[in-house]
């Protein structure tokens, strides 16, 4: 095969799966490679269903930042420009490009209208970020949604240095059921670092929440750490020490450090420790076991490579065998210890976190301000409302009948439960309802940023199946489509290129 036929060759695969992703009588789910066109099928997925006569304000893409969204308004909007002016000779041929070899009359008229139509109704197809959609959601809807009516939206600096803020609030005038815990953290770490801990949680609408309204989620996370993580009772640390030094007792302390004093510098210097807690008395012995720990492992809470020595070894040949039971009680006592202590800031941590939520909460509806996670947060409790679902897409102009998806695995677990709410009903029509209704979805697994943000690859893959599972289920057009090749390699003249 010669490399012009090759080129020519990719070049139709690549047109022809294109075609495909854009036809818009089924869903489609596309996972495609970088430089594959995902963009352009975007655009050609819309274009195609205006064509096929859906209402312009039914068509709601979502894409990841206004950049993007900017980008794909102005490529579609420069297309519709051009259907109105071009000859019929290139608008027939860059209709076969998109897929629409056999274009209708009908549809031939909608493609001339179409540019002058949206221009005087103002009704052209939604394209936005999710947190855009939201927001107009909610300021169509705020009592409906519970938000402050006329809300404004944070920046994310101002809403980080509202919830610091509320942190300090909290801090310096914690409630009874707080000071104990303020205490506690203060112990461990300074202002600066636990105001930052506290923020994570609380930017974790979804872990937070329920601490912060739920009376009994604290006790179920402690219930938790105890059965499924094995964490160690905190309030028993004392009974703990004591038992410790019990079966520590049992192994001839004393004779050990003997031993260990008869050997070379290093070792000595672990007799004299084991030597000097020894030597207290038995009703101190608990409180100080840290320093017969630190006799036994090195700073970095490993074992010693070696208890012994050959010279010692041949003085006492048991040297070595009888500091091993006592290691394994200790290192069982850390151990304890270690998630006793895990337990008591956890628990510490998830109150303080609650508090400073609902304090910053309370800030915001002060100033009647909503942030990012906020837009996300109450949309998605407004549409878990079936009744008020209705209502909703009733007023939002007759509803969603065509929702796309841009960069797909950026899209946070937060954010695909509220796009779940608007895609789920299109495959619970009856196959009689005269609206086509249909779900897509473009995405590279590979190419996933947004982790800190909460975006997860693994949910892209998960959902995007779930959602071809109902269609199926549902008896809806239904593709999964790979683009794997270049389309860079194949692309040929558009006809505005052309002239």
């Amino acid at each position: 095969m010669t490399d012009n036929s090759a080129h020519s060759e990719g070049s139709r695969h690549a047109t022809m799966l294109q075609a495909e992703a854009s036809r818009p009588d089924q869903s489609v789910i596309v996972s495609a490679n970088a430089g594959t066109g995902k963009t352009k099928v975007l655009t050609q997925r819309v274009l195609r269903l205006l064509l096929s006569g859906a209402h312009p304000d039914t068509i709601l893409c979502v894409t990841f930042t206004k950049a993007a969204a900017a980008e794909m308004r102005h490529r579609l909007y420069e297309s519709l420009a051009d259907w109105a002016i071009w000859s019929e000779s290139k608008l027939l041929a860059h209709f076969a490009e998109i897929g629409e070899a056999r274009p209708t009359q009908e549809q031939i008229k909608i493609a001339r209208n179409l540019f002058a139509h949206i221009l005087d109704h103002e009704d052209g197809p939604r394209i936005e970020t999710v947190h855009s959609f939201c927001q107009s959601v909610l300021s169509r809807f705020p009592l409906e949604a519970g938000v402050p009516p006329h809300f404004q939206l944070a920046s994310d600096i101002e809403a980080a240095g509202l919830c610091q803020d509320s942190f300090y609030r909290v801090v310096s005038r914690p409630s009874p059921a707080l000071i104990e815990d303020v205490a506690h953290l203060s112990g461990w770490v300074d202002d600066s670092n636990l105001s930052d801990y506290v923020r994570q949680v609380v930017s974790n609408r979804d872990l937070v929440t329920p601490y912060a309204n739920d009376p009994h989620a604290l006790a179920r996370f402690d219930n938790y750490m105890k059965d499924e993580l094995g964490l160690f009772d905190p309030a028993r640390l004392e009974m703990l020490a004591e038992k410790t030094v019990a079966e520590l007792q049992r192994h001839k302390i004393g004779e050990v450090a003997e031993m260990l004093l008869h050997g070379g510098a290093i070792v000595q210097k672990r007799g004299h420790k084991i030597a000097q807690w020894y030597a207290l008395q038995d009703s101190v012995k608990p409180s100080h076991l840290a320093v017969l720990v630190e006799a036994f492992f090195t700073q970095k809470g490993e074992q010693y490579k070696t208890y012994s020595s050959k010279a010692l070894d041949e003085i006492y040949p048991d040297c070595a065998a009888r500091q091993q039971p006592i290691i394994d009680i200790l290192e069982a006592y850390v151990q304890n210890k270690v998630g006793a202590m895990c337990r008591r800031l956890s628990l510490a941590l998830a109150r303080l976190s609650a508090e400073t939520f609902r304090q910053f909460q309370s800030e915001k509806a002060l100033y009647g301000l909503l942030d990012y996670d906020d837009l996300i947060y109450f949309t998605e409790a407004l549409l878990s409302q079936d009744q008020m679902m209705a209502w909703v897409r009733w007023k939002l102009d007759n509803g969603i009948n065509h929702l796309l998806v841009d960069e797909a695995q950026d899209t946070s677990p937060t954010q695909w439960t509220l796009l779940r709410k608007l895609s789920d009903p299109f495959f619970e029509t009856s196959d009689d309802d005269e609206k086509a209704r249909t779900f897509f979805a473009v995405g590279d697994f590979k190419q996933s940023i947004y982790s800190f943000q909460g975006a997860d690859p693994l949910v892209f893959e998960t959902t995007t199946s779930a959602i071809f599972n109902a269609a199926k289920a549902g008896q809806k057009p239904v593709e999964k489509i790979p683009f794997t090749r270049s389309c860079l390699l194949y692309t040929s003249p558009s006809p505005r290129d052309r002239g």
